[in-house]
């Protein structure tokens, strides 16, 4: 938790961030202003980087504080489809009643193999 500049205003945000067994991780921020962000991104070798991000605001008043646990377990769940080249969007705009628009950065190789925790 900590205070930062977010569309012009300083505003006090929660940042949650969950890394998977299969090298995804999952990003929630929440502002004070009840605004969310939502991305997924399927980790680079060095764990640090993305290869692939996917994420958009959704609209507060359509997930709301009661559906937002529910949503972010089933955003992490769906995020291993990043491992096999896969782009889970649809799904986590169904998860997020999301219809806006999505950002994202880089891109999913085809036929990505999943990659192994044994790999260095």
């Amino acid at each position: 938790m900590n205070v930062c500049e977010h569309e012009g205003k300083s505003l006090e945000r929660l940042t949650i961030w969950i890394k998977t067994y299969d090298f995804t991780r999952t990003n929630l921020v929440l502002w004070e202003d009840k605004t969310i962000w939502v991305s997924i991104a399927l980790l680079a070798a060095d764990h640090h980087t993305s290869e692939y991000e996917v994420g958009f605001y959704p609209n507060f008043d359509l997930v709301n504080y009661d559906k937002m646990l529910e949503a972010l377990d089933g955003t992490v769940s769906v995020s291993t489809r990043l491992c096999y080249g896969e782009s889970p969007e649809k799904i986590l705009q169904r998860i997020w009643n999301h219809i806006g628009e999505v950002k994202t950065v880089g891109s999913l190789a085809k036929n990505r193999k999943k990659k192994s925790v044994l790999q260095k």
